[in-house]
């Protein structure tokens, strides 16, 4: 079989690529060796913000007497959470087989193998096929990355694939990774009823995130998990003999009894087989090394997504998919890390942009502006006083260097700085922008007006 473009994989990174390309006028093949739209859709982004939603449904429940609401009863069906949650992946998955069939892409199941700088042997079910492609672009993902830790392959030790299938709630959840995955389940598992326990081998949750965000989500699990562990490590998972009990040795020495561990430490390339006689240069985790173009070390063989190893993001995937398909179509394009928004979908949410305080500090002298939710009529209305949006600029220029936003919305409300930031866009230009009364985007008017000391709202 011949072909313009072969994209090896079909996730948010994949069939994106693959649109792109067919759309760009080119004759394009996909090859998926498990499910189309990849982890980020079928066990991962999708099904969390379903069970996410289910959760705050019952939190809305919980709280609906200060909103004059009175409910004497309520009881938590599970299972249809997640049969909703699997009926959503359908749909979606249901979509992207027909965005590809609408695009005349051609769809094949199986394994692939790079053999050549322009050869792909796909191993299926039934038969292998051969692909001659101009151009390949590799979009394999990622799988979870589990620590050598005694214990881990215990029945009741699992990674977020499993806890997505589960049948009953867990009534004791302990969560090993302090990170936007195990922030998430503890978040969501939390609203569900489990008792959760959090443990982190750094100092602070979130590490990546801005301080004053990781602080604040510290802050909300101190209330509402049933203990947060940072600069903690597990030692050992053991059998008690007790039902399905589980013991998590730490290494402070104290330990857990619980039915269910989480291994949310991470993830790690997974690269496809590749002949050595390629010049695709893989590093030691199964990252494969790209220019800003996606090239790899074979000018027509792309890389993307989390099996490059950079910004595993379902968005960066997506956008370094175009960038990948535009050059396969002799267009000039480049991949722009600059401006990448990061959302964790936990209560409060948390979303960032750009550079945190710390790493704006050691560049340049800056100013920080902040606006508190407790200040702002519609997250008053919403009964979300917790919550604030920061705004980084640069002292001399007034450049928005980073946005940080802990609250209602925040998933919603990055998208404003993201855009912001692309544009060059000063707190100046923020402040002056005219925003609609009362909403929450208020917030970031404000807080880039706090910029300057003018905030007028602020406490």
């Amino acid at each position: 079989m011949k072909t313009e473009v072969a994209v090896i994989g079909a996730g948010p990174g994949g069939y994106v690529a693959a649109i792109r390309a067919a759309q760009l006028g080119k004759d394009v093949v996909v090859i998926e060796k498990e499910d189309i739209g990849g982890i980020c859709l079928n066990h991962g982004c999708i099904p969390t913000k379903a069970l996410k939603r289910s959760a705050e449904a019952v939190r809305d429940i919980e709280r609906a007497r200060s909103f004059g609401v009175q409910i004497n009863d309520y009881e938590i069906d599970f299972q249809n959470m997640m049969r909703r949650k699997d009926s959503i992946v359908r749909r979606l998955t249901g979509g992207i087989e027909y965005l590809l069939e609408e695009n005349n892409i051609k769809v094949i199941e199986g394994k692939a193998r790079l053999e050549e700088e322009n050869r792909v042997l796909v191993a299926g079910e039934e038969e292998d096929v051969l692909i001659e492609a101009e151009n390949i672009i590799i979009a394999t993902g990622s799988k979870p990355l589990i620590p050598p830790i005694e214990g881990t392959e215990l029945e009741g030790v699992m990674t977020s694939r499993e806890l997505l299938q589960i049948d009953e709630i867990p009534e004791k959840l302990a969560v090993v990774g302090g990170g936007y995955i195990g922030v998430e389940f503890a978040s969501i598992f939390s609203e569900l009823g489990s008792e959760v326990y959090l443990i982190e081998m750094l100092p602070q949750l979130l590490p990546n995130m801005d301080h004053d965000l990781s602080k604040n989500i510290e802050k909300a699990f101190s209330r509402e998990l049933e203990e947060v562990y940072t600069d903690t490590t597990v030692e050992r998972i053991e059998e008690t003999g007790k039902d399905d009990e589980l013991r998590v040795e730490l290494s402070d020495e104290d330990s857990l009894h619980v039915d269910t561990l989480l291994m949310a430490t991470g993830r790690t390339p997974t690269p496809p087989e590749i002949s050595e006689d390629l010049e695709i240069i893989i590093g030691e985790n199964g990252e494969i090394d790209t220019d800003d173009k996606m090239r790899t070390g074979e000018d027509n063989i792309y890389a993307i997504g989390d099996v490059t190893g950079d910004y595993m993001l379902a968005h960066a995937a997506s956008q370094e998919g175009i960038v990948a398909a535009a050059c396969t179509a002799g267009r000039d394009k480049n991949m722009d890390y600059e401006v990448v928004p990061a959302v964790v979908f936990c209560t409060p949410e948390i979303a960032s942009v750009g550079m945190t305080e710390t790493e704006a500090e050691n560049k340049t002298e800056i100013a920080v502006g902040e606006f508190p939710y407790q200040a702002n009529g519609k997250a008053l209305a919403e009964r979300e006083r917790k919550g604030f949006v920061k705004v980084i600029a640069d002292e001399e220029t007034d450049e928005i260097l980073g946005i940080h936003i802990c609250g209602l919305g925040a998933s919603s409300l990055i998208g404003e700085g993201a855009a912001a930031l692309s544009l060059d866009s000063t707190a100046g230009d923020l402040a002056d922008t005219i925003h609609a009364h009362p909403t929450l985007p208020e917030t970031i008017m404000e807080a880039a007006e706090d910029v300057h000391g003018i905030s007028i709202h602020k406490p």
